[in-house]
């Protein structure tokens, strides 16, 4: 009767379900990058590209932030270690989404004369500018650092 690595178990359970969720990332990144080119024709056609382009353009980086994930799924099936600067960069994707979102929305808030949101979007945009800061800063050490070694 053979000796049971439990350990090995444990990696082959591991890379299972981290080759599920990464081909779960990749289809659900290919769904919305059609999506995305969907709506970007239809725009073109429709000639409404500059209504659309904020919508195709957070697709888009919705995309990005999937294969930015699936490239850290990709790194601990092989290398069996999780590392920072993946979600860094997710972060740093995200945070620049939001700030587009926002920027647009506030126009609209300022012809509605609601002084009160516009405020609160304001605290948000410092903060958000803060948030890209520390993620550029921590990106920039981590490179750094990778280079010394």
């Amino acid at each position: 009767m053979k000796n049971i690595d439990l350990d090995q178990i444990w990696k082959l359970v591991e890379n299972v379900i981290y080759i599920a969720a990464g081909l779960l990332l990749a289809a659900t990144a290919v769904v919305v990058l059609f999506e995305a080119g969907k709506e970007f024709v239809t725009a073109i056609l429709g000639r409404t590209l500059a209504q659309e382009v904020l919508q195709i353009l957070d697709s888009l980086l919705v995309v990005l932030m999937l294969v930015e994930i699936l490239h850290t799924v990709g790194i601990s099936v092989r290398q069996h270690e999780l590392t920072c600067e993946p979600f860094l960069i997710v972060g740093l994707i995200a945070t620049v989404r939001r700030v587009l979102i926002i920027t647009a929305e506030q126009s609209r808030l300022i012809l509605e004369g609601n002084l009160e949101m516009f405020r609160a979007i304001l605290m948000e945009l410092g903060v958000l500018s803060f948030m890209i800061l520390v993620i550029v800063f921590s990106l920039y050490i981590l490179k750094r650092r990778a280079g010394k070694s």
